[in-house]
């Protein structure tokens, strides 16, 4: 199946709608390719609307460069200068939630941040960073100054199943652009 624009559209996909018992269009939803302006680039949308829209309002977009967006329709600089893989803008005070229903005693949702050299079996060295967790606010200017961190680092020589850390928390102090390191909690405890 092969589904293409050869006209002046800027955009060629599937379109879903419900029409009501009195033939009204309600509820649609759509899949589609949207060429940006010059065409130098296409993202894939994906849409839905309301029962009572006849029109599928984006709900996520993957970019020509592999970026996920979710809630927008453009790429932010967050924490950083570099754009994240996946991202989520909301209005609400929530913007991910993960969350296990495992019926045991084991761990609840656990987020996982990893780093290796190269490879998934790359071997780190000594102050290599592991993952971090940085806040960052709007400040005018951009989303990107960070205003505190929580980092972990290799604290020592990595070998087959031991890898000594440490944790490392990072606050901003007034008039600064950037965080000052203020706890560490080394691999000795």
């Amino acid at each position: 199946l092969r589904i293409e624009n050869t006209g002046n559209g800027n955009h060629s996909g599937i379109f879903f709608v419900r029409e009501s018992s009195s033939g009204t269009s309600k509820g649609a939803a759509n899949i589609h390719v949207e060429s940006n302006t010059g065409g130098t680039g296409t993202a894939l949308i994906f849409g839905c609307g309301s029962n009572t829209s006849a029109t599928g309002a984006e709900r996520m977009r993957i970019t020509s460069n592999g970026t996920t967006i979710i809630g927008a329709s453009s790429s932010v600089d967050v924490g950083s200068a570099s754009h994240a893989e996946l991202q989520v803008e909301t209005d609400q005070n929530i913007c991910g939630a993960f969350y296990s229903t495992v019926n045991a005693a084991g761990p609840g949702g656990i987020l996982c941040l990893g780093h290796a050299r190269g490879s998934a079996t790359g071997v780190l060295q000594d102050n290599d960073v592991l993952g971090e967790v940085r806040f960052a606010g709007g400040d005018g200017t951009d989303l990107e100054t960070q205003g505190a961190k929580i980092k972990s680092e290799v604290d020592g020589t990595p070998g087959s199943n031991d890898m000594p850390s440490r944790l490392i928390f990072e606050t901003c102090a007034d008039d600064a652009n950037s965080t000052t390191e203020r706890l560490r909690i080394d691999s000795s405890g």
